[in-house]
């Protein structure tokens, strides 16, 4: 009694793999076909099921089945008692897929697959120049590809910052990407250089995917704007000239510093040859516009119209 149930856990073992061992079976024969192809098995049985006739159209010919790909996808074909996977894809797919299948043979850990009528790379990946490899690759023609080979937690630090690195050449804020199942990378819905990050990590195979749930924070811009008014003969005297250039921080220092302009303004002010209207601190956020007006508003009647006419100086900064 006692052999019989030590042996009924083996016995399970057994079938389950069994059973996996046949399901594999089932799919070992793929067939993949681009947009558009026709391709011609041989077929003497009765029963033709397809799972998805939008994907793939079947046509009976003597004793053979003609298969047509209609649209890019997966679905599954069985004749009888057979089961196969069909695979629809776009051209440059099989392209990319024999291209990956030359490399991934000198890079250990690596596999190129397809799923769901897409080129994706499987596996491990053990250094990090190996996935750059395949990035170089199809840099200078990008094709739409998968990277969602697991990666080791020291690996993935050297991800972060080398894919940061890319940000920074190309003038743009650093990331933080998400290691999960496969690298990915979510903004904003309304971030303003998704297209610009897209194209960065098309060649690594990258996900880069859109959250409305996330808030943009862009920095902020403070600006300070002087208004004043002076006597033309005074400028000339006093040699005031406005600076060619102008600096900006994101955050502010300790410490004090004196403007020369804002200086001179205060003396010509204080003999009264000048003076000076407003000086108002803009902010907003980066790239967007700030709006000031040194003046007011009158009411202005036109026959039985009335309207408001602003006098005074607008002024925009973004």
């Amino acid at each position: 009694m006692k052999n019989t149930v030590a042996a009924f856990p083996f016995l399970m073992l057994a079938v389950l793999f069994g059973i996996l061992s046949s399901t594999q079976n089932l799919f070992a024969q793929e067939i993949l076909l681009t947009l558009g192809q026709t391709k011609s098995i041989k077929f003497s049985g009765r029963n033709v099921w397809i799972q998805d006739r939008k994907i793939v159209s079947a046509q009976a010919s003597g004793h053979a089945l003609l298969l047509r790909g209609l649209v890019e996808g997966e679905t599954i074909l069985r004749l009888d008692s057979r089961v196969r996977r069909i695979q629809v894809l776009h051209p440059l797919q099989i392209e990319l897929f024999e291209q990956f299948q030359n490399y991934v043979t000198r890079l250990p850990g690596l596999k190129v697959k397809m799923r769901n009528g897409q080129v994706v790379i499987d596996g491990n990946l053990y250094r990090f120049k190996d996935w750059n490899t395949l990035a170089n690759s199809v840099r200078k023609d990008p094709k739409s590809y998968r990277f969602e080979a697991r990666i080791s937690d020291d690996i993935q630090t050297q991800v972060d910052r080398s894919m940061n690195q890319i940000f920074e050449k190309q003038g743009l804020r650093p990331q933080k990407f998400i290691f999960a199942s496969s690298v990915e990378l979510r903004l904003p819905l309304k971030h303003p250089d998704l297209v610009r990050i897209r194209a960065s990590m098309m060649p690594f195979g990258i996900l880069v995917s859109t959250d409305s749930t996330q808030i943009q924070s862009e920095p902020t811009i403070k600006t300070r704007i002087t208004v004043a008014e002076i006597q033309r003969g005074q400028m000339m005297s006093w040699g005031l000239a406005w600076p060619s250039s102008v600096t900006a921080q994101v955050f502010p220092t300790l410490g004090v510093s004196a403007d020369p302009l804002e200086a001179q303004l205060n003396a010509l002010e204080t003999r009264g040859h000048g003076r000076v209207l407003a000086s108002p601190n803009l902010i907003c956020q980066s790239g967007q516009e700030a709006e000031f007006l040194a003046g007011g508003e009158f009411p202005l009647s036109l026959s039985t119209i009335n309207k408001k006419k602003l006098f005074g100086k607008s002024m925009e900064s973004f």
